[in-house]
């Protein structure tokens, strides 16, 4: 995937988003986002337009959570919708930087190893963030991006991006009227200037 797309990406996820949900199985490691700025759906309807998509890493995929919480199953839980979703700090949403991951260790005191990193040196996809009170460390030689449909492609993704931000600019025009949009949280928590 190009760095321009990546980028997109990366701020479609941290603007507002939250990490939902998470799952290993074989060889794929995948965590699910809500509150992505990707256009979900048709831009006539009146139902929220935000997306949810998952991040998929596979073939050599590996899996480490830390945390700063004295609830050593938070993760279980998570995985399990036991409890609610943490939101992504949009200052630490990184692709593809392993340096990352020394500020992670050093800052969160419980690490929880899912699925073992192998052959660091190697891996050709990497995704670290914080979320408040958690962090994550993600990667594996194959990366995609799925929503409820399909594989998203590097086009479709900035596409919906633009498309979302389209949304979001009426949304905001047709707010209070009797064109209104069903409220929506993303658009709610990404409050235009006014002059």
């Amino acid at each position: 995937m190009e760095k321009a797309t990546i980028d997109i990406l990366a701020t479609a996820i941290s603007d507002v988003g939250y990490w939902r949900w998470w799952v290993v199985e074989n060889d794929t490691c995948q965590l699910e986002f809500g509150g992505v700025q990707l256009l979900n759906g048709d831009l006539l309807c009146k139902e929220s337009k935000s997306a949810v998509i998952a991040l998929q890493y596979r073939k050599n995929d590996f899996l480490v959570f830390y945390d700063k919480l004295s609830d050593t199953d938070w993760y279980k839980k998570l995985q399990n919708d036991k409890i609610n979703p943490f939101v992504v700090d949009y200052d630490f949403f990184i692709f593809n930087d392993f340096g990352a991951k020394n500020e992670i260790e050093n800052e969160y005191k419980n690490k929880h190893t899912i699925k073992e990193i192998n052959n660091i040196g190697q891996i050709k996809n990497v995704l670290i963030f914080k979320a408040g009170q958690v962090a994550v460390i993600i990667g594996g030689d194959e990366f995609r991006v799925i929503d409820q449909e399909d594989i998203v492609s590097e086009e479709k993704i900035v596409e919906r991006n633009k498309l979302w931000w389209s949304f979001w600019k009426d949304y905001w025009q047709k707010r209070e009227t009797t064109e209104a949009y069903n409220k929506d949280y993303v658009c709610e928590v990404t409050i235009p200037i006014k002059g």
